[in-house]
């Protein structure tokens, strides 16, 4: 886990699937998911916008303008948050809305609605459906789904039933377990906060599970609930095969969690009740800042804890921070050869070798990380290794006040105080200087291209997937990576 963030990103979110965040105006040479989305509204309200390719052209301009006009919107041609909202208006006024749950019903031609939209992204993510993802049932799905009924055995109805629910969640269970495991680390600090999920609802066919920061517990074991969205996160998810590990912190850094037999047990049996009651696929455990003696309760922890929820179907995964000898005093507790035994995955945390409260520096040193990568591979199996990576960065100022920005913030600072960004090819991260009001300022940053080389490494190492702290802060870069390196 990281600590909260300075800045936080905070619109109105589109936190079920078919509302609009308040995202920029799209406009001519843009390319990418959303305006392929863009593009299958206006084709299902009857403009033409050419092609559904994802690339914004003069045909998807003018089709946008037409749109524009026809409702009274002055926009030129771009889409930003009012034309996106008119299109989803529109659409629910020309399209009977579904109000049939998935797999519980018939959900066919033309119906609008969420679960036409999570039929979509799923055969989407099986290369079945080829076109934008906009929650219309439209001709191209079902030509899609017959198409997936057909190479499933069942009878090409173009209509989603529960045999072919059933048949669409094996096939994305089994597509998923072929895929590199990718998690992000979905947070919402405050209630407008709305970055993971907009995040999540844009990289869905990418992301494999996702851990929110929801509990804490105290040092006297009881449950500290953080108080976020948690039953319409917990829906979403389901809806769109996401797996849902929350995460779990020893809230005031307490090692009682783990040192304590009694604590330990009524945590856990918290834990095991929560799984069972809300679904979760299981934990991410981060247990940080704990006692350097507590290693031997946090083995126990681990170890019980999985005791507790493998029965039922639930895993588990845990975040260490990185070593390169065992004797490292911050990372004593975390035994790396113990930990992998009972849980499912190891997160490394390469990130913060520089932060607050150090001099100033690269946030993950590409040489440094490699060592860690090499140390932790000599006691957990590569394919329980998760590579930790960061899209943040941070400004230290010579008057001691360091100040962390996500990547996007960092380069419009830079641009703002008319300095350039350069790249240390050494630490495969980015840099700058500058003055301000007499004060010297040097900021280091990681984003999507310097999160390359070490998706590369995780390829190289054949590591068992990547983790991203966290969702909402990264630039469109990342995921563009995580195609590229087959993440």
């Amino acid at each position: 886990m990281r600590v909260q963030p300075t800045l936080m990103v905070s619109a109105s979110l589109l936190m079920m699937p078919l509302m609009v965040a308040a995202v920029p105006v799209v406009s001519m040479g843009a390319h990418g998911s959303r305006v392929a989305q863009i593009q299958q509204q206006l084709q299902d309200l009857g403009y033409r916008p050419g092609p559904v390719n994802g690339n914004y052209g003069a045909r998807t301009r003018m089709a946008v303008a037409a749109f524009q006009q026809a409702h009274h919107i002055s926009g030129h041609g771009g889409v930003g948050r009012k034309t996106e909202r008119a299109l989803v208006h529109q659409l629910t006024i020309q399209y009977p809305a579904t109000h049939t749950l998935w797999g519980q019903g018939i959900i066919k031609s033309p119906q609008f609605g969420s679960p036409v939209l999570a039929l979509q992204r799923d055969l989407s993510a099986l290369k079945d459906y080829q076109g934008g993802i906009d929650g219309v049932f439209n001709p191209a799905t079902v030509l899609a789904l017959k198409q997936f009924q057909r190479g499933h055995g069942l009878r090409a109805t173009g209509q989603l039933g529960k045999m072919t629910a059933l048949a669409l969640d094996k096939a994305l269970a089994a597509h998923r377990a072929k895929k590199p495991f990718v998690l992000g680390f979905y947070t919402q600090y405050e209630s407008t906060a709305t970055a993971s999920q907009t995040s999540l609802s844009q990289h869905l066919s990418q992301i494999s599970a996702i851990a929110p920061l929801w509990y804490s517990f105290r040092a006297n074991g009881s449950l500290h609930d953080l108080g976020y969205h948690y039953a319409r996160v917990r829906a979403y998810a389901k809806a769109h095969h996401v797996g849902l590990y929350p995460m779990i912190i020893n809230g005031f850094e307490n090692s009682a969690v783990v040192e304590s037999p009694t604590i330990r047990a009524q945590v856990i049996s918290k834990l095991r009740a929560m799984a069972l009651a809300d679904g979760y696929a299981g934990y991410n455990i981060d247990f940080e800042g704990l006692n350097p003696n507590t290693r031997a309760g946090m083995n126990a922890f681990i170890k019980q804890l999985a005791e507790a929820l493998n029965p039922i179907g639930r895993t588990i995964s845990v975040d260490v921070p990185p070593k390169a000898s065992p004797n490292n005093r911050y990372a004593k507790p975390y035994d790396f050869s113990v930990l992998a035994q009972y849980a499912r995955r190891i997160i490394l945390m390469t990130y913060d070798y520089h932060s607050v409260g150090s001099p100033p520096g690269p946030v993950a040193p590409y040489p440094w990380m490699i060592s860690r990568i090499q140390y932790a591979l000599t006691r957990i199996p590569a394919s329980k290794l998760v590579l930790g990576l960061a899209v943040y960065g941070y400004d230290w100022s010579s008057s001691g006040k360091t100040v962390e920005y996500h990547d996007a913030q960092m380069i419009a600072l830079a641009h703002r105080r008319g300095v350039p960004i350069q790249w240390n090819a050494l630490d495969k991260e980015f840099t700058f200087q500058y003055m301000e009001g007499g004060i010297s300022h040097v900021a280091w940053f990681e984003d999507g291209y310097s999160d390359k080389f070490r998706m590369q490494l995780a390829k190289k190492f054949h590591l068992g997937g990547i983790a991203m702290w966290r969702l909402g802060d990264e630039n469109p870069q990342f995921w563009a990576e995580v195609q590229k390196t087959g993440w």
